[in-house]
């Protein structure tokens, strides 16, 4: 006999969204790994589950993967939850799910409520696709080449940003493209649920003027290609001449104000054999 791993959707902010099948899979499973036991303890007590047990696999005293294989291999159900929404959705729960594929483990999904597709619902026009990029870097740097790149995307980008750093994401966003319509929603089911649909140097106002706690959601209209598709002759050209590669990509990026990396991609590829 072999065990079960289920992934269990969890609320993001109202206890009354865990649905009863959520509701029944932690009262059933042999163990609960969890992103932070603690608080998969208080969601199962609000809930009135009584759980049979409850591992983190983040900290101290974390559960090992091969341990949730010999559990599972062994005939247990094990439930898999993170802090809030779908387990593994910018958190390290994935490492289990592996381990259950590896080990021939069948594994269940019971979905909920999820941050990247509330936002996208939230979105007033329709939405054919659209890009999830997880959290926005920490770095400035690194950041700004982050917004450079989805500026350029023809889809609709959605990401998280952390409560002390979503003004400096938007400020840096705006001083590229200041009417670029973004959505930024702030503590999404919570009671204190706001969310606005505005160009982003008026979103950046909306954002100062509220506190630096909470989860935050970002979604960035689509746009069409700029700079590498709007002067593909002019790359053509520079890549053709005798100019190193590093020399052709800072002329590229200071003409067409692109990042240095995508211009130097860029150049790269012109240069193969067969492309220039």
């Amino acid at each position: 006999m072999i065990g079960r791993l289920l992934l269990v959707g969890t609320p993001i902010g109202n206890l009354g969204d865990l649905s009863p099948r959520a509701r029944s899979a932690l009262a059933s499973a042999d163990l609960i790994v969890a992103e932070d036991s603690r608080v998969a303890a208080k969601l199962c007590s609000l809930s009135e589950v009584v759980a049979r047990g409850i591992r983190s696999y983040q900290g101290a005293g974390r559960i090992a993967g091969d341990q949730v294989a010999d559990l599972l291999e062994s005939g247990a159900t094990v439930a898999l939850v993170s802090d809030a929404g779908m387990p593994g959705v910018s958190d390290p729960g994935a490492e289990f799910v592996a381990v259950a594929y590896r080990s021939g483990i069948p594994v269940e999904v019971i979905p909920g409520p999820s941050a990247v597709v509330s936002a996208v619902a939230l979105w007033p026009e329709t939405v054919g696709s659209f890009c999830f990029l997880g959290f926005s870097p920490k770095r400035k740097l690194e950041r700004k080449e982050f917004l450079e790149s989805l500026l350029q995307s023809e889809r609709l980008s959605v990401f998280f940003d952390s409560p002390n750093r979503v003004c400096a994401t938007l400020e840096e966003l705006a001083s590229l493209e200041p009417k670029r319509t973004v959505l930024v929603c702030r503590e999404l089911t919570k009671l204190h649920e706001e969310s606005v649909f505005l160009p982003a140097d008026r979103a950046l106002l909306w954002a100062r003027e509220r506190p630096a706690k909470g989860e935050w959601v970002v979604a960035v209209a689509p746009g069409v290609r700029k700079g590498l598709l709007d002067s593909q002759a002019a790359i053509d050209k520079i890549a053709a001449s005798r100019l190193g590669t590093k020399e052709a990509a800072e002329l590229v990026s200071a003409l067409l104000g692109t990042s240095a990396r995508a211009a130097y991609t860029a150049i790269l590829e012109l240069r193969r054999p067969g492309s220039v």
